[in-house]
């Protein structure tokens, strides 16, 4: 960094050693850089005349929110008050923004305010919303011209939040790469802990050590985190339709650090002005985090293209598969002859509400020669119908976003051409521990990419008769910006990944590749990928045991619209599998709405775990009976009642209590108790007081629910 600094500066540098100051001696030097302002002596060298803030102090204040920010020759916010919380001390945030750009010339600098000459806020008044304009101007070459940064901080009359704009002019042949905003330094809460959307949700004390949440990706299927304590809760989201990239970061080093990091598009920039597509905005909520997730982020939901009305499983149950519908629990299978006696004596057992995810089938060693599946292993199709005969449905593993480049497809089909790159051309590589070998990342924008997931997909369902396909990585895995020149998306980051998976499954769904009744599912929940699925596997929230916690902030915001199966990897050795851990994902998942499972076929039916497969089964019966919650319900929060109820060690999650519940509403709107019993004993509990404090006995290794109209 300090050698491009150097590189941009020094012709700066150069001229003003050269020149004298008016009404000062020659030999003695001005100061060359001034922060908040550009150097005076290449100012009047260039003839530019800029102002300084005019002193008077920028405020927004609607009643709700109160905004005051400083009046000198550098930016910073005095005030923030929410509802009469103060958040922030006076002159904090004083780099609200990092951008970095590229030139026709092959330039790279990332600009920081105090490289810029702040000209202070103006005013303005849009309808019922108020605005300030905060402006910097950069200094790009000699022409006499400078190029402004421009950041507008925006609240309307009736808002209980703060919105966050940024736009820059740029010389002709520049664009913008990344930007970093808004930056913002706040009060640092006592006993703080982060939420982020990390798959279910989670949540991290509050520490000098950063947490990041990239959105849409495993790490965020959400794009918002808060930070609470008692007292309420912070919110920092960003409200994109497009679902494009951004990584929301935040640590507790010394203050509240909160930043968003959006890897930018070249399109983003038109006629010479760069606008960031989607603003992000703030806000406290005094009620606690749970609200502030309804009030603010699940409403808006139902406005955007994956999550409207019509999005409603209610509203879908005539066209969302039946065998679909009537799942109630999963086993994984690896197609190995030993495992398939295992799949046949669960099938058995569990019934046909079980389904399989199969892993495997294809002839090449596990995680490699990928997108090479077919043919697949001798006796998979006649596998398939064995357990078709049984009742059961399966869904074969194929990978949605990875193309190996040592594969005999990737030069016969031109992968090559198919891949998203790097700025300097190069591949994005991936190495996973399962195989070793190296992967490349595909672009979805390509025909070649579409053509080739088309064709696994139908060509799955007509040799072998499968019952749909899982996709692995689209909902849960990295969005790169692509500089491939000859792909049809500008350059860099953007709104061009979702777009492509959106013309591949959609087509795949519309065109005839996908047979009635089957299904497609993904790895995770970025939710802007939720309507191109029929299923989300929930197995990798990132958490830490006896660090974070797993929370159901997303079933609080999608279970209405999304299914989901699962709850968290299992152990693939018997040895090291726990019985507790079994019974806590089972719980897990049962109560946030999930169709619980998806352990391996051999470790459930190993006789070591008998009691765990019949707690197991005891759930998906009781499940198959409350469908109008589960399915079309609405999650509204987790709870854990009172009386007998005492706290058991699950080893590799947390200590949690016995029994468990969680409050929804059905179908009609009634709302409904569901109560499990990972315990061997039974347990009489009571419910919450919104259930009036009803007593309920919860049977061993069972569930109940009451129902409330």
């Amino acid at each position: 960094m300090k050698h491009l600094r150097l590189r941009v500066l020094l012709p700066a540098l150069l001229l003003l050693m050269q020149l004298p100051l008016s009404g000062q001696q020659t030999g003695t030097p001005e100061p060359i850089l001034h922060n908040g302002l550009l150097p005076p002596a290449l100012l009047r060298e260039l003839n530019i005349t800029l102002p300084k803030p005019d002193g008077s102090t920028p405020v927004l204040d609607n009643g709700k929110i109160r905004a005051v920010f400083g009046n000198g020759n550098t930016f910073c916010i005095d005030e923030l008050t929410f509802m009469g919380k103060s958040l922030c001390s006076k002159g904090s945030s004083t780099v609200p923004w990092h951008l970095s750009c590229r030139g026709p010339q092959g330039e790279k600098i990332d600009w920081r305010p105090g490289w810029a000459h702040y000209t202070g806020a103006r005013s303005l008044r849009e309808g019922t919303v108020s605005k300030l304009v905060f402006t910097w101007h950069i200094l790009y070459d000699y022409s006499g011209k400078t190029y402004p940064v421009r950041v507008i901080v925006s609240l309307p009359d009736e808002a209980d939040r703060l919105f966050w704009d940024l736009e820059a002019d740029l010389p002709e042949g520049w664009f913008v790469t990344k930007t970093e905003f808004p930056r913002l330094s706040l009060r640092k809460p006592d006993k703080g802990k982060v939420i982020t959307t990390s798959g279910w949700g989670v949540e991290n004390p509050l520490t000098a050590a950063e947490i990041r949440s990239e959105y849409p990706t495993t790490t965020g299927s959400m794009s918002f985190f808060l930070v609470h304590n008692p007292e309420g809760a912070f919110y920092f989201g960003a409200e994109d339709p497009q679902g494009i990239r951004k990584d929301f970061y935040v640590n507790g080093n010394g203050a509240l650090n909160v930043r968003m990091t959006i890897p930018a598009s070249e399109g983003w920039t038109k006629d010479g002005v760069f606008h960031l597509p989607f603003a992000a905005n703030i806000g406290y909520d005094a009620e606690g985090w749970e609200h502030a997730v309804n009030h603010w982020y699940k409403p808006y939901t139902y406005t955007l293209p994956w999550g409207g009305e019509e999005r409603k499983i209610v509203n879908r149950l005539g066209t969302l598969s039946p065998w679909l519908q009537q799942t109630d629990g999963w086993i994984r299978v690896k197609g190995t002859d030993e495992e398939f006696a295992y799949t046949q004596a669960a099938a058995d057992f569990f019934g046909p509400h079980l389904s399989v995810h199969w892993y495997w089938w294809h002839r090449h060693p596990y995680d490699s020669h990928y997108p090479d599946y077919l043919p697949a292993k001798p006796g998979f199709a006649e596998r398939i119908a064995a357990l078709h005969n049984k009742g059961i449905h399966i869904t074969p593993y194929i990978n949605g976003r990875l193309w190996d480049p040592a594969s005999a497809s990737y030069k016969r089909d031109r992968g090559y051409d198919a891949s998203a790159r790097a700025e300097d051309g190069s591949l994005y590589t991936e190495v996973y521990g399962t195989s070793k070998v190296l992967n490349s990342v595909t672009c979805p924008s390509t025909q070649i990419w579409h053509d080739k997931l088309y064709g696994l997909v139908d060509s799955l369902q007509l040799l072998y008769g499968v019952d749909g396909v899982y996709i692995d990585q689209v909902g849960c895995s990295r969005q790169y910006p692509c500089w491939n020149p000859d792909h049809n998306h500008p350059r860099g980051g953007g709104e061009f990944w979702l777009q492509g998976y959106q013309k591949i499954l959609r087509d795949i769904r519309t065109q005839g590749a996908l047979r009635p009744g089957n299904i497609l599912i993904t790895e995770e929940n970025g939710d802007c990928y939720s309507d191109l699925f029929d299923l989300m596997l929930m197995v990798n929230t990132h958490y830490t045991p006896g660090v974070s916690r797993i929370i159901p902030v997303f079933p609080m915001v999608y279970s209405d619209r999304v299914v989901t199966n699962a709850y968290r990897y299992f152990n693939e050795d018997v040895s090291l599998e726990k019985a507790c851990d079994l019974r806590f994902r089972f719980t897990k998942a049962l109560l946030y709405g999930s169709q619980p499972g998806w352990v391996r076929a051999f470790v459930i039916m190993d006789p070591k775990f008998r009691p765990e497969a019949q707690f197991l089964r005891n759930l998906m019966e009781f499940r198959s009976g409350i469908h109008d919650i589960v399915l079309g319900g609405s999650f509204v929060r987790e709870f854990f009642p009172e009386g007998d109820n005492p706290i058991r060690k699950f080893d590799a999650f947390w200590d949690e209590h016995a029994v468990m519940g969680a409050q929804w509403l059905d179908r009609k709107g009634n709302n409904a108790w569901i109560l499990v019993n990972t315990d061997s004993v039974p347990h009489k509990v009571k419910l919450p007081k919104e259930a009036k404090g009803k007593e309920m006995t919860v049977p061993a290794d069972g569930a109940v629910v009451f129902r409330k109209k």
